[in-house]
Protein backbone atom coordinates (compact mmCIF):
# COMPACT_ATOMS: atom_id res chain seq x y z
CA UNK A 1 0.00 0.00 0.00
CA UNK A 2 1.38 3.47 -0.75
CA UNK A 3 1.58 5.80 2.37
CA UNK A 4 -0.19 8.29 0.28
CA UNK A 5 -3.01 5.50 0.42
CA UNK A 6 -3.32 5.01 4.29
CA UNK A 7 -5.65 7.92 5.48
CA UNK A 8 -8.21 6.33 3.16
CA UNK A 9 -7.86 3.17 4.18
CA UNK A 10 -8.06 4.00 7.76
CA UNK A 11 -10.98 6.40 6.87
CA UNK A 12 -12.76 3.37 4.67
CA UNK A 13 -12.26 0.93 7.95
CA UNK A 14 -14.07 3.33 10.29
CA UNK A 15 -16.80 3.97 7.85
CA UNK A 16 -17.18 0.04 8.13
CA UNK A 17 -17.22 -0.16 11.97
CA UNK A 18 -19.69 2.11 12.49
CA UNK A 19 -22.06 0.50 9.86
CA UNK A 20 -21.22 -2.73 11.92
CA UNK A 21 -22.45 -1.50 14.86
CA UNK A 22 -25.69 0.49 13.32
CA UNK A 23 -26.46 -3.15 11.63
CA UNK A 24 -26.05 -4.62 14.61
CA UNK A 25 -28.31 -2.54 16.57
CA UNK A 26 -30.49 -2.27 13.59
CA UNK A 27 -31.13 -6.14 13.50
CA UNK A 28 -31.63 -6.53 17.48
CA UNK A 29 -34.63 -3.93 16.74
CA UNK A 30 -35.84 -5.98 13.69
CA UNK A 31 -35.89 -9.21 15.61
CA UNK A 32 -37.40 -7.89 18.49
CA UNK A 33 -40.32 -6.08 16.49
CA UNK A 34 -39.30 -2.70 17.75
CA UNK A 35 -38.35 -0.38 15.39
CA UNK A 36 -35.67 2.32 17.50
CA UNK A 37 -34.47 5.49 16.59
CA UNK A 38 -30.84 6.51 16.61
CA UNK A 39 -29.67 8.83 18.43
CA UNK A 40 -29.68 12.47 17.43
CA UNK A 41 -28.70 16.09 19.61
CA UNK A 42 -31.35 17.98 17.99
CA UNK A 43 -33.71 19.78 20.17
CA UNK A 44 -37.01 18.22 22.04
CA UNK A 45 -39.17 19.49 19.90
CA UNK A 46 -37.81 18.27 17.28
CA UNK A 47 -36.61 15.11 17.62
CA UNK A 48 -38.33 11.39 16.75
CA UNK A 49 -39.91 9.30 19.48
CA UNK A 50 -41.46 5.99 19.51
CA UNK A 51 -45.24 6.32 21.35
CA UNK A 52 -47.61 3.68 21.73
CA UNK A 53 -49.41 2.58 18.28
CA UNK A 54 -50.58 -0.70 19.94
CA UNK A 55 -48.40 -3.68 20.66
CA UNK A 56 -45.19 -2.61 22.44
CA UNK A 57 -43.92 -5.31 19.81
CA UNK A 58 -45.36 -3.36 17.24
CA UNK A 59 -44.53 0.44 16.92
CA UNK A 60 -43.30 3.28 15.00
CA UNK A 61 -41.39 6.58 14.96
CA UNK A 62 -43.54 9.31 14.98
CA UNK A 63 -42.82 13.15 16.09
CA UNK A 64 -43.39 14.74 19.88
CA UNK A 65 -46.14 16.51 18.28
CA UNK A 66 -48.01 13.03 19.07
CA UNK A 67 -51.06 12.96 16.36
CA UNK A 68 -54.17 12.11 18.20
CA UNK A 69 -54.66 8.40 18.66
CA UNK A 70 -57.28 8.25 21.44
CA UNK A 71 -60.81 7.47 20.29
CA UNK A 72 -63.04 9.42 18.52
CA UNK A 73 -65.92 11.30 20.16
CA UNK A 74 -69.30 10.50 19.08
CA UNK A 75 -72.65 13.04 19.74
CA UNK A 76 -75.83 11.00 20.06
CA UNK A 77 -79.06 11.96 21.08
CA UNK A 78 -80.72 10.72 24.30
CA UNK A 79 -84.10 11.27 26.05
CA UNK A 80 -82.42 14.24 28.31
CA UNK A 81 -80.82 15.73 25.09
CA UNK A 82 -77.69 15.21 23.16
CA UNK A 83 -74.83 12.80 25.28
CA UNK A 84 -71.10 12.38 24.42
CA UNK A 85 -69.67 8.93 23.04
CA UNK A 86 -67.04 7.56 22.09
CA UNK A 87 -65.47 5.18 19.93
CA UNK A 88 -65.09 1.50 21.58
CA UNK A 89 -62.37 -1.62 19.73
CA UNK A 90 -63.49 -4.80 19.25
CA UNK A 91 -61.15 -6.48 21.57
CA UNK A 92 -62.92 -4.90 24.72
CA UNK A 93 -65.71 -7.22 23.76
CA UNK A 94 -63.80 -10.06 23.53
CA UNK A 95 -62.42 -11.77 26.52
CA UNK A 96 -59.58 -13.24 25.69
CA UNK A 97 -58.10 -10.15 23.15
CA UNK A 98 -59.25 -8.32 26.07
CA UNK A 99 -57.49 -10.31 28.64
CA UNK A 100 -53.75 -10.63 25.90
CA UNK A 101 -54.27 -6.51 25.61
CA UNK A 102 -54.55 -5.85 29.55
CA UNK A 103 -51.50 -7.98 29.80
CA UNK A 104 -49.23 -5.74 27.40
CA UNK A 105 -50.22 -2.85 28.95
CA UNK A 106 -48.95 -4.10 32.06
CA UNK A 107 -45.92 -4.84 30.39
CA UNK A 108 -45.51 -0.98 29.36
CA UNK A 109 -46.10 0.16 32.65
CA UNK A 110 -43.90 -2.20 34.32
CA UNK A 111 -41.03 -1.22 32.07
CA UNK A 112 -42.09 2.52 32.74
CA UNK A 113 -41.86 1.97 36.33
CA UNK A 114 -38.54 0.11 36.31
CA UNK A 115 -36.55 2.85 34.06
CA UNK A 116 -38.17 5.57 36.37
CA UNK A 117 -36.67 3.69 39.31
CA UNK A 118 -40.18 2.64 41.11
CA UNK A 119 -40.70 -0.45 42.66
CA UNK A 120 -42.45 -3.50 40.93
CA UNK A 121 -45.98 -3.14 43.61
CA UNK A 122 -46.24 0.32 42.20
CA UNK A 123 -46.02 -0.58 39.03
CA UNK A 124 -48.74 -3.72 39.88
CA UNK A 125 -50.65 -0.99 41.47
CA UNK A 126 -50.62 1.53 38.58
CA UNK A 127 -51.71 -1.57 36.23
CA UNK A 128 -54.86 -2.56 38.20
CA UNK A 129 -55.36 1.27 38.50
CA UNK A 130 -55.71 1.30 34.37
CA UNK A 131 -57.75 -2.10 34.08
CA UNK A 132 -60.08 -0.58 36.70
CA UNK A 133 -60.61 2.92 35.16
CA UNK A 134 -60.23 1.96 31.21
CA UNK A 135 -60.08 -1.74 30.99
CA UNK A 136 -56.27 -1.37 29.87
CA UNK A 137 -57.67 0.71 26.65
CA UNK A 138 -54.83 3.22 26.55
CA UNK A 139 -56.87 5.14 23.99
CA UNK A 140 -59.40 5.75 25.75
CA UNK A 141 -61.24 8.76 26.48
CA UNK A 142 -63.47 9.34 29.78
CA UNK A 143 -67.04 10.32 28.54
CA UNK A 144 -69.43 9.72 31.32
CA UNK A 145 -71.66 12.69 31.61
CA UNK A 146 -70.48 13.55 35.24
CA UNK A 147 -67.01 13.36 33.73
CA UNK A 148 -67.24 15.62 31.34
CA UNK A 149 -68.43 18.30 33.54
CA UNK A 150 -65.91 17.91 36.15
CA UNK A 151 -63.28 18.45 33.31
CA UNK A 152 -64.36 21.59 32.02
CA UNK A 153 -63.89 23.15 35.16
CA UNK A 154 -59.63 22.23 34.36
CA UNK A 155 -59.58 23.19 30.84
CA UNK A 156 -59.31 26.85 31.71
CA UNK A 157 -56.20 25.18 33.91
CA UNK A 158 -54.32 23.48 31.16
CA UNK A 159 -55.03 26.34 28.29
CA UNK A 160 -53.26 28.65 31.14
CA UNK A 161 -49.94 26.36 30.90
CA UNK A 162 -50.28 24.94 27.40
CA UNK A 163 -48.25 26.60 24.73
CA UNK A 164 -50.24 28.89 21.94
CA UNK A 165 -50.12 26.27 19.20
CA UNK A 166 -52.42 24.21 21.90
CA UNK A 167 -54.15 26.55 24.01
CA UNK A 168 -57.10 26.42 21.73
CA UNK A 169 -57.13 22.77 20.84
CA UNK A 170 -60.05 20.96 19.86
CA UNK A 171 -60.74 17.60 18.79
CA UNK A 172 -64.02 16.61 16.44
CA UNK A 173 -67.11 14.88 17.63
CA UNK A 174 -68.92 13.06 14.76
CA UNK A 175 -72.83 11.58 14.17
CA UNK A 176 -73.62 8.15 12.91
CA UNK A 177 -75.49 8.66 9.47
CA UNK A 178 -76.51 6.28 7.10
CA UNK A 179 -73.83 3.34 9.01
CA UNK A 180 -70.67 6.46 8.51
CA UNK A 181 -69.46 8.64 10.58
CA UNK A 182 -69.89 12.61 9.63
CA UNK A 183 -68.33 15.05 11.39
CA UNK A 184 -70.89 16.94 13.64
CA UNK A 185 -68.88 19.58 15.55
CA UNK A 186 -66.06 20.38 17.95
CA UNK A 187 -65.38 19.47 21.94
CA UNK A 188 -62.80 21.29 23.74
CA UNK A 189 -59.83 19.02 24.07
CA UNK A 190 -58.63 20.18 27.38
CA UNK A 191 -62.31 19.31 29.03
CA UNK A 192 -61.51 15.42 28.77
CA UNK A 193 -60.13 12.73 30.53
CA UNK A 194 -57.64 10.29 28.72
CA UNK A 195 -55.60 7.32 28.21
CA UNK A 196 -54.81 4.08 30.90
CA UNK A 197 -55.92 6.65 34.48
CA UNK A 198 -58.52 8.50 32.92
CA UNK A 199 -56.38 11.67 33.71
CA UNK A 200 -57.85 15.02 32.81
CA UNK A 201 -55.71 16.99 30.62
CA UNK A 202 -56.12 20.12 31.99
CA UNK A 203 -54.50 18.86 34.98
CA UNK A 204 -52.20 16.34 33.56
CA UNK A 205 -50.84 17.52 30.90
CA UNK A 206 -48.55 20.45 31.66
CA UNK A 207 -46.47 17.31 33.42
CA UNK A 208 -44.87 16.06 30.27
CA UNK A 209 -44.09 19.28 28.59
CA UNK A 210 -46.11 23.32 27.98
CA UNK A 211 -45.62 22.63 24.29
CA UNK A 212 -47.72 18.80 24.74
CA UNK A 213 -50.85 18.27 22.82
CA UNK A 214 -53.74 17.40 25.44
CA UNK A 215 -54.50 14.02 23.93
CA UNK A 216 -50.78 13.02 24.70
CA UNK A 217 -51.80 11.04 27.69
CA UNK A 218 -53.18 7.92 25.12
CA UNK A 219 -49.88 7.40 24.97
CA UNK A 220 -49.23 4.70 27.96
CA UNK A 221 -45.87 5.50 28.49
CA UNK A 222 -46.56 9.41 28.84
CA UNK A 223 -49.11 8.19 30.99
CA UNK A 224 -47.31 5.83 33.45
CA UNK A 225 -44.48 8.48 33.78
CA UNK A 226 -46.58 11.35 34.37
CA UNK A 227 -48.54 9.39 37.25
CA UNK A 228 -45.31 8.85 39.10
CA UNK A 229 -44.23 12.40 38.85
CA UNK A 230 -47.91 13.58 39.72
CA UNK A 231 -47.43 10.61 43.04
CA UNK A 232 -43.60 11.59 43.65
CA UNK A 233 -44.96 15.40 43.94
CA UNK A 234 -48.25 14.47 45.95
CA UNK A 235 -45.89 12.42 48.80
CA UNK A 236 -43.83 15.06 49.57
CA UNK A 237 -47.12 18.02 49.80
CA UNK A 238 -48.78 15.37 51.72
CA UNK A 239 -46.10 14.27 54.03
CA UNK A 240 -46.91 10.89 52.92
CA UNK A 241 -45.02 7.52 52.47
CA UNK A 242 -47.21 4.61 51.40
CA UNK A 243 -48.98 3.24 48.74
CA UNK A 244 -52.21 4.53 50.05
CA UNK A 245 -51.24 7.89 50.78
CA UNK A 246 -49.91 8.26 46.83
CA UNK A 247 -53.09 6.39 45.66
CA UNK A 248 -55.06 8.90 47.22
CA UNK A 249 -53.49 11.93 46.31
CA UNK A 250 -53.08 11.53 42.65
CA UNK A 251 -56.75 10.02 42.39
CA UNK A 252 -58.49 12.66 44.34
CA UNK A 253 -56.01 15.81 44.24
CA UNK A 254 -55.93 16.05 48.30
CA UNK A 255 -54.48 14.84 50.83
CA UNK A 256 -57.26 14.49 53.18
CA UNK A 257 -58.55 10.92 53.65
CA UNK A 258 -62.07 10.23 51.33
CA UNK A 259 -65.19 8.78 51.97
CA UNK A 260 -65.36 5.11 52.93
CA UNK A 261 -66.67 3.93 49.90
CA UNK A 262 -63.57 5.18 48.17
CA UNK A 263 -61.04 4.45 50.47
CA UNK A 264 -62.31 0.84 50.56
CA UNK A 265 -62.59 0.69 46.60
CA UNK A 266 -58.61 1.26 46.71
CA UNK A 267 -58.78 -1.71 49.77
CA UNK A 268 -60.34 -3.55 46.71
CA UNK A 269 -57.82 -2.95 44.09
CA UNK A 270 -55.36 -4.20 46.70
CA UNK A 271 -56.70 -7.31 47.43
CA UNK A 272 -56.66 -8.15 43.58
CA UNK A 273 -60.57 -7.83 43.07
CA UNK A 274 -60.55 -5.82 39.90
CA UNK A 275 -63.17 -5.98 36.87
CA UNK A 276 -63.65 -9.94 37.70
CA UNK A 277 -60.05 -10.36 37.91
CA UNK A 278 -58.70 -12.24 41.04
CA UNK A 279 -55.34 -11.58 42.12
CA UNK A 280 -52.57 -11.51 44.47
CA UNK A 281 -53.35 -9.02 46.99
CA UNK A 282 -50.90 -6.15 47.95
CA UNK A 283 -50.65 -4.36 51.31
CA UNK A 284 -51.80 -1.07 50.60
CA UNK A 285 -49.88 0.60 53.72
CA UNK A 286 -46.88 -0.51 52.35
CA UNK A 287 -44.25 2.66 51.99
CA UNK A 288 -44.23 3.61 48.09
CA UNK A 289 -41.11 2.96 46.34
CA UNK A 290 -41.68 5.58 43.44
CA UNK A 291 -38.27 6.07 43.01
CA UNK A 292 -36.03 9.23 41.44
CA UNK A 293 -34.51 8.49 38.37
CA UNK A 294 -36.28 10.70 35.38
CA UNK A 295 -36.95 13.63 37.92
CA UNK A 296 -40.05 15.61 36.27
CA UNK A 297 -38.26 18.86 36.57
CA UNK A 298 -35.07 18.03 34.65
CA UNK A 299 -35.89 14.73 32.69
CA UNK A 300 -35.77 14.18 28.55
CA UNK A 301 -38.47 13.53 27.66
CA UNK A 302 -37.03 11.55 24.35
CA UNK A 303 -34.57 9.67 26.41
CA UNK A 304 -37.21 8.17 28.77
CA UNK A 305 -39.30 7.56 25.48
CA UNK A 306 -36.60 5.86 24.06
CA UNK A 307 -34.88 4.11 27.39
CA UNK A 308 -38.24 2.52 27.97
CA UNK A 309 -39.16 0.96 24.89
CA UNK A 310 -35.11 -0.04 24.80
CA UNK A 311 -36.18 -1.58 28.16
CA UNK A 312 -39.26 -3.54 26.40
CA UNK A 313 -37.36 -4.54 23.40
CA UNK A 314 -34.87 -6.48 25.48
CA UNK A 315 -31.76 -4.49 24.98
CA UNK A 316 -31.15 -3.27 28.28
Amino acid sequence: MRPSDRPFFTLALALVAALAVRCLAGCQAQQSGVVLVEAASAPLASRTVVPWQGSPRSVVPVTLDMPDKCHRLIAVDTPSGPQLDKERPAWLRDTRKRWARQLEVREMIRATAEVMGADATVAEMLWRKAVYESSGDAQNVHIRSKDVAANASAAAKGRRRASERWRHARVKVYRRHRGELVEAGHHDAWALGRGLYGQVSGLHVHRWGADAPPWVLCDPIVATATVIWSMRAGLDECHGSTLRDAYRRFSSGKCAERTPELEARFDRLARGRVRGLRLDAFDPDLRAELGSDWPEETADRVGLLRAVQRKLAGLE
